[in-house]
């Protein structure tokens, strides 16, 4: 591939993110000031379910298949690929489904049916929307656009429809529906570019596509388990003023954060190539490694300095405890940018996922225990303290495990 075409894609993955993270945070300060504290906790709560069935949804398939359809040879290949990772989305999507619609049931105080309904949402966008295939094709332009219009819709539709604390469904909607929007749209486009052969169903090529996926997937939920599903666990564990505070500083930290995301999703098709790229890719691999790393943690203590003024921007006077869970939240920027970096880019890719699966299977629930706890006892400062200790083990037993790896013979 050209730099052109590299800056080109570079460009598009910037868009993206931006569309996902920048826009969401445009419209915060509407949100946080009109809803207040104790509803935006609620907001939180559901969204933060949200995430982690996306996450169960999604299964690992933005790794597995990205790297399956890297090493495909035919069209028809790449065809079985894109329709056997899109089934196996949609039946994922009844657990998913029966998992919200039981969560509803017991936590019945914080659920109202459009909350409920707007949680799934985003779920059901996870499900359908083939933005994993273009960007693991490298045909990212279209799918900037598409984001940067849905989300253009949802700020002007939050500016226009909430205005106070009675607007807390109508935030829930427009900020869950999001993905669908963008989801929706690049479905239209991809019937026009007919670059997919016509839906069919095999049997074993799901069955390939959720085996191949299963470490990733343990992997991916179990991150997910102390980092998108915090605010739902807080929110258990202690009151929604305390959930707003959380998510407020969370939220923050997940924007700097994914600053170098498009990064990370730029190198990992070309570290998938390993040792069949040249000796030039692999040594720029090795460099834009660096950079990231060194980026990320300029980002987390200029975000650890500014984190007054950013909350005041973000939420006015209402969130005084954000301004500690931004701090402390801060951290992991630099923390799990070395563990996607070490974890994913080296371990993942030379066939290690097994490991890198023990790894977060073992942290989750100590994450768990260990969040509820401090979250209880400390509420959302406790919380966080809590996340950054288990991201710092993560990503420290990711690091041990390459150097055994990198100090193992190698195979002749």
């Amino acid at each position: 591939m050209s730099s052109r075409q590299i800056a080109s894609n570079v460009v598009a993955l910037y868009a993206i993110q931006g569309m996902q993270y920048v826009f969401p945070l445009l419209v915060l300060p509407i949100v946080t000031r009109a809803i207040g504290p104790d509803r935006y906790g609620v907001l939180s709560f559901w969204q933060a379910l949200a995430a982690l069935l996306t996450l169960l949804v999604e299964y690992g398939f933005n790794y597995t298949s990205v790297r399956a359809l890297n090493r495909a040879d035919s069209d028809e290949d790449r065809s079985a690929i894109f329709w056997s990772t899109v089934w196996a989305r949609m039946l994922l999507l009844i657990p998913a489904t029966a998992i919200l619609v039981c969560t509803a049931l017991v936590v019945s105080e914080k659920a109202t049916g459009v909350l409920v309904f707007a949680t799934w949402l985003p779920v059901l966008a996870a499900a359908i929307s083939p933005a994993w295939y273009y960007v693991a094709t490298r045909r990212n332009v279209a799918v900037a656009a598409i984001s940067a219009g849905a989300s253009l819709i949802a700020v002007i539709a939050t500016l226009l429809l909430v205005r106070d604390a009675s607007d807390l469904n109508r935030a829930a909607l427009i900020q869950m529906g999001l993905p669908l929007a963008a989801a929706a749209m690049m479905l239209v486009w991809q019937k026009t570019r007919m670059d997919i052969r016509r839906p069919h169903f095999a049997t074993g090529d799901v069955q390939t596509r959720f085996r191949e996926g299963l470490p990733l997937f343990v992997m991916t939920l179990s991150a997910g388990a102390y980092s998108a599903f915090n605010p739902f666990l807080l929110g258990l564990a202690t009151t929604s003023p305390q959930v707003a505070d959380f998510a407020l500083g969370e939220r923050l930290v997940r924007a700097a954060k994914n600053a170098v995301q498009p990064l990370l999703t730029l190198m990992y098709p070309y570290a998938v190539e390993g040792d069949r790229s040249s000796s030039a890719t692999r040594a720029n691999l090795r460099r834009a490694a660096i950079a990231t790393l060194g980026a990320s943690t300029a980002i987390a203590l200029l975000l650890a300095v500014c984190a007054p003024l950013a909350v005041w921007l973000i939420s006015g006077t209402g969130y005084p405890g954000a301004v500690t869970t931004t701090r402390l939240l801060s951290i992991n920027v630099a923390v799990i940018t070395a563990g996607h970096l070490i974890g994913v880019q080296y371990l993942v890719v030379r066939g290690k996922e097994r490991l890198v699966a023990v790894v977060t299977m073992t942290a989750a629930p100590l994450h768990v225990v260990a969040f509820l706890w401090a979250g209880h006892r400390f509420g959302a400062t406790g919380g966080s303290v809590a996340y950054v200790a288990v991201e710092c083990l993560v990503t420290l037993s990711f690091g041990l495990l390459a150097v055994k790896l990198a100090r193992a013979p190698k195979a002749q």
